[in-house]
């Protein structure tokens, strides 16, 4: 079965992902544009494919490129590993109405799959994944004038990247970069970007491996022991790492310390605001931080909510409603660039910021918990049937206690789950996944040691809720 889901279709290769549903994608894909099912702009008669490091990748890009020809389309293959980023900026530059990526994300490698990028220059919104949703299964006879070929989707990439931070302040600023590509397809696209600004980089696990070293290529800490290690006895002002496809950015202070996705968006968006000047507002997804709506009220910005998953930020980019968009899980956009995650982009953000403010990421780390105090996050992900799961958030909605580990309950919001809120100080949200028997915790409270509390408060609530007749 294929299925769409939050940012395309995923699956085991071998099982789910095979040269079959690929086609089957391709396919409905091509169905899709040739119908014009939905009225959007661009070209609908050529399509560029790029692909990460894992297994299958470039075979499974070719794959689609020849039903693509089949079906009478120009598909152009990138004649290198690029990250996703890097094909939602060739559709917009290009003027296409869509273009594909082949990856699985941060998902383990024995994954693989396949997202749309839309003429924006962003992730195709569900309305687009419905419409190839429908088409799958269909078939459909040869058509004449189609080609494939191949084209290089990283040099453009690396423009787009120079065009969009202040390259003179960079360069005049020599920050000293570590930069952890996790194997994944950032290996070459980060080095090239850092030269391109003249930068001191230094690349750690740069060697593209489709096992991803033995780890998920998700940039969490539990898999960016390795990049701790390397950290130890160097020298180096700023140090990120890219997940599989090089969308998502995780971050650490010289001294080991995690910065978290919320710490980055938060820091990000005051930079932006006092900084820059940008006044046309925030947007986060349900899990994010407090420290943004705080920022929000201090500078009289709007702040935009949505639920989770950056289909339903993009939206707001797209409406001029937000100078940066960002999620738990480390995906940044801004206004000024494509409606799109880019952890290359954001983390020279980030030095930008620094060398704007003639401080280290530590400091302004210091500035922001001075200014909108200190909150801390956690996270439990927890084995929790489907419709067991969403039934706990809904009376957790309807009927929500009146404290968890002596904290009143102020009020409880339902948008993408259910999140129970500590007056200004915290909350706790549950979210029961749609496609996994997967239940997820989410806190954020003032002390490490309350937002432990409150998750396993939260853990206790749901196997109370399992023991219950």
């Amino acid at each position: 079965m294929i299925a769409f889901g939050t940012d395309g279709w995923r699956a085991v290769l071998g099982r789910g992902f095979t040269e079959e549903n690929v086609t089957a994608v391709g396919r409905a894909f091509a169905l899709t544009l040739h119908e014009g099912a939905l009225e959007t702009q661009g070209d609908r008669g050529t399509v560029v494919i790029g692909y990460d490091t894992r297994a299958r990748g470039r075979e499974s890009a070719l794959l689609l490129a020849r039903e693509l020809e089949r079906q009478g389309l120009r598909a152009l293959v990138s004649t290198t590993v690029v990250p996703t980023p890097a094909v939602s900026a060739a559709v917009k530059a290009r003027g296409l109405q869509a273009g594909l990526m082949v990856t699985a994300s941060h998902n383990p490698a024995s994954y693989n799959g396949i997202k749309i990028k839309a003429w924006y220059g962003g992730s195709a919104l569900p309305e687009l994944y419905g419409a190839v949703a429908r088409r799958l299964g269909r078939e459909a006879s040869a058509r004449t004038g189609g080609t494939v070929g191949e084209t290089d989707l990283l040099t453009p990439y690396l423009d787009y990247i120079e065009a969009h931070v202040n390259a003179p302040l960079l360069s005049a600023s020599k920050p000293r970069l570590l930069w952890d590509a996790m194997h994944g397809a950032t290996f070459r696209a980060f080095p090239a970007a850092a030269a391109r600004l003249g930068l001191q980089a230094e690349l750690f696990r740069g060697e593209p491996d489709p096992a991803f070293g033995g780890l998920n290529p998700e940039p969490i800490p539990a898999n960016l022991g390795p990049l701790l290690q390397r950290l130890k006895g160097g020298a180096f002002d700023l140090i990120g790492a890219g997940d599989g496809d090089g969308d998502r950015l995780a971050m650490f202070l010289p001294d080991g310390t995690h910065l978290t996705p919320h710490h980055i968006l938060s820091l990000l968006s005051l930079y932006l605001i006092e900084v820059k000047g940008w006044r046309q507002g925030l947007a986060k997804t349900f899990s994010s931080s407090l420290w943004m709506d705080r920022i929000a009220e201090a500078f009289g910005v709007p702040l935009h909510e949505t639920g989770i998953g950056f289909k339903y930020l993009c939206p707001l980019m797209l409406e001029g409603k937000a100078a940066i968009a960002g999620e738990e899980s480390g995906g940044v956009a801004f206004r000024h660039a494509l409606p799109e995650r880019d952890a290359i982009l954001a983390f020279l953000m980030v030095a930008e910021m620094t060398a704007a403010r003639g401080w280290p990421l530590a400091r302004c780390l210091a500035d922001l918990t001075a200014r909108f105090g200190e909150l801390h996050y956690g996270r439990l992900d927890l084995q929790v049937p489907i419709a067991r799961g969403r039934a706990l958030c809904e009376r957790l909605a309807s009927h929500p206690p009146e404290e968890v580990a002596g904290w009143r309950v102020s009020a409880a919001r339902a948008l993408d789950g259910t999140k129970l809120l500590f007056g200004r100080e915290g909350w706790l949200l549950f979210r029961a996944s749609g496609t996994e028997e997967l239940l997820r915790i989410y806190a954020e409270m003032p002390t490490p040691g309350a937002v432990q509390a409150v998750l396993e408060a939260g853990r206790a609530m749901t196997s109370a809720d399992a023991a219950a007749p």
